[in-house]
């Protein structure tokens, strides 16, 4: 499936490495388009490369990944 993509600032996906689960709205860089609360969404460093996927949420925790795996969620 495809989910919107959130793309995080240079240096921003290194927490991510080791599988920290939050995205802060800072370490945000651009929207793909903007998501809206509870949308499930694909994180990629400044390069473009796949981090996660997770929920977005309105807030300073922007998103938490609910896995760091190219997978489909659903029920």
């Amino acid at each position: 499936m495809d989910y919107i993509k959130i793309t995080l600032k240079p240096g921003k996906e290194d927490s991510f490495h080791r599988f920290h689960p939050w995205v802060f709205s800072g370490a945000i860089y651009r929207f793909e388009k903007q998501p809206e609360e509870g949308d499930i969404v694909e994180v990629t460093d400044h390069q473009g490369n796949f981090i996660g996927i997770g929920q977005y949420q309105i807030g300073s925790i922007a998103v938490r990944i609910l896995t760091f795996k190219q997978e489909e969620i659903n029920e």
